[in-house]
């Protein structure tokens, strides 16, 4: 039975799954923070000491000879471990916009005041938690570039995967509702979107397995829909969005959108409506679900809005 234990690398955790390759199945999922350590000099990231972590995984008898593979960002490459797949150039390859979320890695902190770029430092030099306002004011800051930057990415593809770190106190909706509300923020056109959160880090390991194995990734995706956390709709110009029955006629029922602001409406994401708005800035008809968080409607005007 080929079995394959895909591993994910940052600086601060290990994300892992056991995969089953025939027929493909995840058998367990893990993450674990890599053990910190006074000494920077012997802090980093070993074979050895990946290893030893691994022992901790408690992988089931019939899979403990399963294949390991590993990822990392080229951004962090350990002294001694062979990295089979660099992050950025899976990326390249998915269906999805995937936006990893790990503000260790990149340089949004700069952004801080002076006395907060300070705490945040110590935080990290000594394994102590951010804030949870630090995060999501980090993470906000690297969603706000990437949209500005990947905005001819999101105009052909309407479901966008956010994977990140473990979120201290259980605060996933609101951490989320902050990324698609700075997403709205950026993003320069009238769409609807979708966004699935995942906060172990596992979609990586998940990609490089499916590419290691060779399995076509955009069947893999199409047949295997991700979650609908949130989810956006950006709608320029609308003061009203209304609500129409199976056969398109208007129900009397509608979603009332305060002008150029962002609104909320629920809708759990086993729902769905049919809706329709028309308006100088945009217009649409057609079926909608819902999501985890509920609908998410921003009404501003956009300069280029189509």
């Amino acid at each position: 039975m080929q079995s394959i234990l895909s591993i994910f690398l940052t600086d601060k955790y290990i994300s892992a799954l056991l995969i089953k390759a025939d027929p493909f199945s995840v058998v367990q999922s893990y993450i674990e923070k890599i053990p910190y350590e006074f000494d920077e000099f012997n802090a980093k990231l070993t074979n050895k000491k990946l290893s030893k972590i691994i022992e901790n995984f408690k992988i089931p008898d019939e899979y403990k000879n399963a294949q390991r593979i590993i990822s990392a960002s080229s951004d962090f490459i350990p002294l001694d471990i062979n990295i089979d797949y660099i992050l950025e150039k899976l990326l390249d390859l998915i269906p999805y916009p995937i936006i990893v979320l790990d503000h260790f890695s990149n340089k949004s902190f700069l952004q801080l005041k002076e006395d907060e770029v300070n705490k945040y430092l110590n935080s990290k030099k000594y394994d102590i938690e951010v804030s949870y306002l630090t995060r999501v004011f980090l993470d906000s800051a690297y969603m706000k570039e990437y949209a500005k930057n990947h905005t001819s990415e999101f105009i052909d593809q309407n479901e966008i995967i956010i994977t990140t770190m473990p979120i201290v106190g259980s605060k996933n909706k609101e951490y989320l509702d902050e990324l698609i509300k700075t997403f709205a923020d950026e993003i320069k056109i009238a769409g609807i979107w979708k966004f699935a959160l995942d906060t172990t880090l596992s979609f990586v390991p998940l990609i490089s397995a499916i590419v290691h194995l060779e399995l076509n990734l955009k069947e893999f995706f199409d047949s295997q829909p991700i979650n609908s956390d949130g989810k956006l709709i950006v709608a320029p110009g609308v003061e009203e969005i209304q609500i129409l029955d199976e056969n398109k006629k208007p129900t009397g029922e509608s979603y009332k959108l305060e002008t150029e602001s962002i609104n909320k409406f629920e809708l759990p994401e086993d729902k769905s409506v049919i809706i329709k708005w028309n308006a100088s800035g945009s217009k649409f008809e057609g079926k909608i679900s819902g999501s985890d968080i509920g609908l998410i409607i921003d009404s501003r005007k956009r300069n280029n809005a189509k």
